[in-house]
């Protein structure tokens, strides 16, 4: 069709006169595809994810995993240094901390201030 390309995409999106023909289809006549594809206003059902128990799993393997390394005589860990003084930041790093405490690796936590330069870190 004139004026129309495949690279382009249509000038005129919706007064495009080949609309279901137009080899820009895809760039130029977006679809929403809903579920299984069948397209928009199809039904979908909502799965609520438990993100609890996947962590329970998780951090029950880091500490098995800990203790595995721990009876060989190895001591796992986790290091953190934080340049400022965010909130946030500070928040997240306490955390980190705690769950290692629970869960049997050691920690260490270095502190710097905003000014802090890259050979001080």
């Amino acid at each position: 069709m004139k004026g129309i390309s495949s690279t382009d995409g249509c000038a005129a999106r919706n007064k495009c006169p080949a609309r279901n023909k137009c080899p820009a289809r895809n760039k130029c006549h977006a679809r929403n595809i809903g579920a299984a594809g069948k397209g928009v206003g199809a039904a979908m059902s909502a799965i609520l994810l438990e993100g609890r128990p996947v962590a329970d799993r998780v951090l029950a393997d880091v500490a098995a995993r800990a203790r595995a390394l721990s009876d060989r005589g190895l001591t796992p860990g986790l290091g953190t240094i934080l340049v400022g003084d965010d909130p946030a930041s500070d928040g997240y790093v306490r955390k980190k901390h705690e769950a290692c405490a629970a869960f049997g690796l050691a920690s260490s936590d270095v502190r710097l201030g905003s000014q802090a330069d890259t050979d001080e870190v």
